[in-house]
């Protein structure tokens, strides 16, 4: 413990005292914050120390250093953003003499959030529902710990119709058409939220069912196709082409209020393929159902594959096999051509070309003088008396000629 001494005299009364400043031992310091953070504001950090065991009016004064994760600042507000969570913060004391407590408690930084990016699912903003049908649509938003949601229908003014996030409505009718309002209030703050309005619309049935029995037609020119609706109706609608076409619809009733509708579609030139609407009206309503009219390629061509296929295969084989036997004659001819030494006196014969009779006649018009020593001779050329050749071979010097019918 250090003791610091100041004397002070008073002049006039010739009399002195002593002030005394005594430096003790500083605390560990307790570290807090003004409210719970959320990403967006700025939050202040309240560091307290004190001396142990010495007058508060004798200490000097304290001053205090903040850590946040490793990095020190004198600052005591930190601004919160979504990259400080799981950062710590902790704080420490030191006097006027350098002296240091130890580090205070460490907070961990957990900022909330939110709400944020309010949206729903299905995407839009208008949704068409069908009488009788069920429409359900999915409120969400990014928040942190979680959010309050609340859907509200707007009749003069916004009134609560749901809670929680998903709106569903089952059995549609017209009084459900309207805006409706989805709201995300922060679970910790109801003054932090964020909304969202969405328009549903709600079409009329002219019939409880419609079924298409052949909405993709695959066809040729000029070529008719029947078209089919099948329909379960109190009263059987009226069905009419908005394409202008020459035809009409035929009714048939059948049983349990249902109805049976045909008529004929035909594309006489390409530009007729396509998509061809079909409107389906009954008390003042009217809905719109698409027959698809697509080209079909001419069965004739996929025959004709048939026959080509093997044509190709047979040509490929022949082509072939004249191929292989083109490398035979130029291999055999290769070797017909070989060029041989002969002595000076015996006259050369051309081979004939391969395939010929007279390719096994002898190479040469006199076959009586070879030259010996000759190394291009090899052991399997056929020629008369090549016994007596090996013979001279072995007893004659280089440049000489023998005679090969010598015995």
């Amino acid at each position: 413990m250090n003791y610091l001494f100041t004397v002070v005299c008073i002049l006039d009364s010739l009399s002195c005292f002593v002030v005394g400043s005594v430096s003790g031992t500083l605390s560990k310091p307790v570290l807090t914050y003004d409210k719970k953070p959320f990403v967006g504001e700025r939050i202040r950090f309240n560091c307290y120390s004190r001396y142990i065991g010495t007058p508060s009016n004798l200490s000097q004064k304290i001053g205090y250093k903040f850590n946040y994760n490793y990095r020190h600042s004198m600052d005591s507000f930190l601004d919160i953003t979504h990259s400080e969570k799981g950062k710590n913060v902790s704080c420490q004391a030191s006097n006027e003499i350098g002296e240091l407590s130890p580090i205070s408690n460490v907070i961990t930084l957990d900022p909330y959030y939110g709400p944020e990016d309010i949206t729903t699912l299905p995407t839009g903003s208008v949704y068409n529902v069908i009488e009788g049908e069920t429409v359900s649509i999915v409120c969400s938003a990014k928040c942190y710990p979680k959010c309050i949601f609340v859907w509200k229908y707007n009749t003069d003014i916004f009134r609560q119709y749901r809670t929680g996030s998903i709106l569903t409505i089952q059995h549609v009718n017209r009084s459900h058409a309207g805006e409706y309002r989805c709201r995300a209030d922060h679970i910790s703050d109801s003054q932090r939220f964020q909304r969202i309005d969405r328009i549903i619309n709600v079409q009329c049935r002219p019939a409880k069912q419609v079924a298409i029995l052949n909405g993709e037609i695959f066809t040729t020119l000029n070529k008719k196709e029947v078209v089919e609706i099948s329909v379960v109706s109190d009263v059987g609608p009226n069905i009419t082409w908005i394409d202008e076409t020459s035809y009409t619809w035929e009714r048939t009733v059948m049983d349990n209020l249902k109805f049976n509708y045909t008529s004929f579609i035909i594309a006489e030139n390409l530009s007729d393929f396509g998509t061809y609407g079909v409107q389906i009206c009954n008390n003042n309503c009217c809905i719109i159902k698409f027959i698809h009219l697509k080209q079909m390629i001419n069965p004739d061509g996929f025959r004709l594959l048939d026959y080509i296929v093997p044509i190709t295969g047979i040509a490929a084989g022949l082509f072939i096999l004249i191929l292989v036997t083109i490398l035979l004659c130029n291999r055999k001819r290769h070797v017909s051509h070989r060029t041989i030494k002969v002595a000076p006196n015996v006259e050369y014969k051309r081979k004939p070309r391969c395939h010929s009779f007279e390719a096994d006649e002898p190479l040469y018009e006199n076959k009586n003088t070879l030259k010996v020593n000759d190394h291009s001779v090899e052991e399997q050329t056929s020629y008369e008396n090549y016994e007596h050749l090996m013979a001279d071979k072995n007893y004659h010097n280089e440049g000489e000629y023998a005679n090969l019918r010598q015995t």
